[in-house]
């Protein structure tokens, strides 16, 4: 249970990632 929370985590944690990178791209002043 605990290691599938995990891969949840790093799986949203990657999509947030990629979801700033292209959203940092199209408006480079939203770059914190």
């Amino acid at each position: 249970m605990e290691k599938e929370k995990q891969q949840l985590y790093k799986l949203a944690d990657i999509t947030h990632e990629t979801f700033q990178s292209s959203y940092s791209l199209s408006s480079p002043a939203h770059t914190k």
